[in-house]
């Protein structure tokens, strides 16, 4: 057997003892040596494996099946990506970069050429292929017929956050990326490694290295429970109730459960963005950018903010954050994976900062503070019902007056019937999370990319995804429901590519519903809709281009439908099948 299939043979059998679950595959020559491991692994039902021919399309296809792993609530699984060497490897950056600011943890295996071909202009060979990609925890250079297995455990050790030290036999661990994400962000947390093994030709099998039939793994070990942060206590214990509000943002799927246990224990009122598992908080104000922005005599009494999650979607919430005489408090993002008796030792002690205007957890009513911002957000959801306002776009007779007297108008009505329907939901950035905002009596589970808040790859995450949440499942009396997207027209475009499957690919439980306005009417709500701009905006942020969505869902083999209001959206809702839906919207510029 050649050195290039021992290696990739045996760094794949020691991935799959370490939890490895999927593996996408993108077609390369240098790569062959990982690409025929990981076909014999599927072939003997180890490992599912996927194929994409555009590297991008593969690395978000990647982040989607990663994402639902931890959505599934079976942890951390881990998911590969195998690409050949050079352009090939550039191409998931923005994959990588979306994966290390939401913490996921995805394993980027690519090919390169042997060190000696360095520096000398041979094909396809980047110089230092191991630092392409930053914002990696880790990359790692190495050489064919060194320790594979002990770079596989390295590099799914600081996938996993589980830490990782040293060097690897026959090639090198790089410094890890971090300074961007602040001081010891990376420590501990998720996030993308970086694999890069020199295979020298011959890049083959022989044949008689087939059949292949590996030797039986031990099972992958549990991750074991997040140390508590002692700060976090320590902060906790300081503040006053009576002054502080929680403030939640995306929670990249780690669960806010904890921090929502604070919240009611203390009394604290939620400002939760709509990607926030808190949004449903009971203690969640509607509209609470409105009134951070509209009623002063409550901004101005907050001393503390227990920050969760990632809060990134609204101004109110950024000037809140960035207000020097607040104190912040964030909070662990892997709080719900901590050892129950550290947690149950921490909320414990939390009873003696309790305020005399806060309740015990058994007594009926709400604190004056929670109630007076209670109060303030249901006056203003009541004016905004009344008017019949929807404060991003009017839809039309239709559309704006389907919901009826307390009820949400315009796009937000037209996917209220997504977002109150059971299952899965990735929601685009821009606009459609926005529209999200005033849907509160919604019954999905909500995940989004807000690690950079991109509209990057949006259709194919929301595969990778879908293949996870939505696929068969043994033993089960019915089908999950379908995994569904709310997306604008300009994310669907930017991410095409995502719709296409190879033949004899499985089709995706995937319902697509496709917001088509034109162009980006996100820019609009923004300081570029201001009339002196108006010149500008047009071709330089709307971007208009005139197309609808019937020719391209026919083109990539997907089923379609035109969507003309809430009941028909509500409709294809409980039929659950898998299609593209175009909602169509009066256009940006008309």
């Amino acid at each position: 057997m050649n050195a290039s299939t021992a290696s990739a043979r045996a760094l794949a059998v020691e991935l799959l003892r370490l939890g490895l679950r999927h593996v996408v595959i993108c077609p390369g020559s240098r790569s062959a040596p990982l690409t025929y491991a990981f076909a014999e692994l599927a072939r003997q039902g180890l490992v599912e494996t996927s194929v994409r021919i555009d590297e991008r399309d593969a690395g978000f296809l990647a982040l989607g099946l990663a994402k639902g792993l931890r959505a599934e609530g079976s942890g951390d699984g881990l998911v590969a990506v195998v690409t050949t060497s050079g352009t090939a490897v550039a191409n998931l950056h923005p994959a990588v970069l979306e994966a290390s600011y939401s913490h996921v943890p995805l394993l980027l295996l690519t090919a390169d050429r042997p060190a000696r071909l360095r520096a000398t202009g041979a094909n396809q060979t980047i110089d230092d292929q191991s630092r392409v990609l930053t914002d990696v925890r880790a990359g790692i250079d190495v050489e064919v017929g060194g320790d594979a297995p002990n770079a596989a455990r390295v590099a799914a050790e600081a996938a996993l956050g589980s830490g990782f030290a040293g060097t690897v036999a026959g090639g090198s661990v790089g410094e890890p990326a971090g300074g961007a994400l602040g001081p010891g962000a990376l420590a501990g947390t998720p996030g993308p490694v970086q694999l890069n093994i020199q295979f020298d030709v011959p890049l083959v099998p022989e044949r008689v290295d087939f059949p292949w039939t590996p030797a039986e793994s031990e099972a992958a070990p549990v991750q074991a429970p997040a140390p508590l942060d002692p700060r976090l206590g320590e902060a906790l214990h300081r503040l006053d109730p009576t002054s502080t509000v929680v403030l939640a943002g995306d929670d990249f799927g780690l669960g806010q459960r904890r921090v929502g246990e604070l919240a009611t224990r203390l009394g604290l009122p939620v400002l939760a963005e709509p990607t926030a598992p808190l949004f449903v908080h009971q203690h969640a104000v509607a509209r609470h950018t409105e009134v951070l922005a509209g009623a002063p005599t409550l901004r101005t009494r907050i001393a503390t903010v227990v920050v969760a999650g990632k809060p990134t979607l609204f101004r109110p919430d950024a000037k809140l954050l960035a207000d020097p005489a607040v104190t912040l408090v964030h909070v662990q993002a892997d709080l719900d994976r901590v050892d129950d008796a550290a947690w149950a030792e921490l909320a414990l002690g939390l009873g003696d900062v309790r305020g005399p205007d806060v309740p015990s957890p058994d007594a009926p009513g709400a604190a004056p503070w929670l109630a007076e911002w209670l109060e303030a957000g249901r006056a203003l959801a009541a004016q905004d019902e009344g008017a019949g306002h929807d404060s991003a776009v009017a839809v039309g007779s239709t559309a704006a007056g389907a919901g009826g007297a307390g009820q949400p108008s315009g796009p937000a009505a037209l996917i209220a019937p997504v977002l109150r329907a059971e299952g899965h939901v990735l929601l685009a950035s821009s606009s459609v999370v926005r529209y999200a905002d005033r849907i509160t009596d919604r019954h999905a589970r909500i995940s989004a990319s807000r690690g950079l808040a991109g509209i990057d790859g949006l259709v194919s995450t929301a595969v990778g995804m879908a293949r996870v949440l939505a696929g068969p499942k043994p033993g089960a009396a019915s089908a999950p429901a379908p995994v569904r997207l709310l997306i604008g027209d300009l994310a669907l475009l930017h991410d095409a590519g995502g719709l296409l499957r190879m033949t004899g690919e499985a089709r995706a439980s995937l319902q697509i519903f496709v917001l088509n306005d034109d162009g980006g009417r996100i820019f609009a709500g923004l300081e570029h809709g201001q009339d002196y701009l108006a010149p500008y905006f047009g071709p330089y942020f709307a971007t208009p281009h005139g197309r609808g969505f019937a020719h391209l869902a026919a083109e990539y083999d997907w089923h379609y439908e035109s969507l003309d209001g809430p009941a028909a959206v509500s409709r294809v809702v409980a039929e659950a099948r898998p299609g593209l839906y175009e909602i169509p919207l009066p256009p940006v510029l008309s």
